[in-house]
């Protein structure tokens, strides 16, 4: 197995809300991805699942961690009003600042544009079933008391599906994506996780911040599958769904896509004209 650099480490970030009030709890992760503006330029937008988004308008004072240089870690207010929905996937993007960030000492990264797999490279590369991933993200049970603790799951490719698949954003209301299905055990807490594969030798895109020889970011994770457990068939997991060991992972190149939606760009004007 390869290890996983702390660079890769740093494009996560956590998203908290509180679920009751003055008790603020985990909910899910982000990352950080460049969009290329000019030839040695990228603006930086915070990407997760869309239902994570959605799901955090629901309770209040959402908001994000990144570490700290000093130590520590920072939490700042999400303006969820400020976020982007595909039109065609469970996807939200948000810009951010980063030069605020470097301002501010936060430790960060981000993916490039260049690392995102689209069409092209799943051919060029021959990508398919049973390649091998990693995911970085948010454990619920152990998010880091003072500091973003980022953890590593690996997997591979079960299936790159023909057909759509149909996923739950919220309960029971369902919706039919483009994703690859991940043998991944994704749990609360990962949505919005970022998923790599290194790519061949020679044909690596690179992530900033540190620089090296970094993995192609896949997609993002969505969510699982659940399984119904029978009740009696064993007395410990009757009456509950059960982790499919299966993760709904959408392609990286739906990001791409998103980070050209017209709304980013309206809504980029509308930061500088400072509204």
């Amino acid at each position: 197995m390869t290890l996983v650099s702390d660079n890769v480490l740093a494009c996560v970030a956590f998203l908290y809300g509180d679920i009751e009030p003055d008790q603020t709890r985990p909910a899910a992760t982000a990352f950080l991805v460049g969009k290329q503006i000019e030839p040695n330029r990228v603006r930086l937008y915070a990407i997760t699942a869309g239902h994570v988004i959605t799901n955090l308008q629901r309770i209040s004072n959402p908001m994000i961690r990144f570490n700290s240089r000093s130590g520590g870690s920072v939490m700042f207010p999400l303006d969820l009003s400020r976020w982007t929905h595909s039109a065609h996937t469970d996807l939200a993007a948000s810009e951010v600042a980063g030069r605020v960030l470097e301002e501010a000492g936060f430790v960060f990264s981000w993916v490039d544009p260049g690392a995102l797999v689209n069409a092209e490279i799943l051919a060029d590369w021959s990508i398919g079933t049973g390649d091998d991933v990693f995911m970085v993200g948010m454990l619920n049970k152990h998010p880091g008391a003072e500091r973003n603790e980022p953890t590593v799951r690996r997997g591979g490719i079960a299936l790159i599906p023909a057909d759509p698949v149909r996923v739950e954003t919220s309960p029971g209301t369902f919706r039919d994506i483009e994703g690859y299905l991940i043998e991944l055990w994704s749990m609360s807490g990962h949505s919005g996780s970022p998923v790599f594969i290194y790519p061949p030798i020679g044909r690596i895109p690179g992530m900033h911040e540190g620089g090296g020889a970094t993995p192609a970011l896949l997609g993002v994770v969505q969510g699982h599958f659940d399984a119904a457990v029978a009740v009696g068939a064993a007395p410990e997991l009757g009456g509950r769904d059960r982790n499919t060991g299966i993760a709904v992972v959408i392609p990286a190149h739906q990001i791409a896509e998103l980070l050209m939606d017209p709304a980013l760009e309206e809504e980029h004007k509308r930061r500088e004209d400072g509204v």
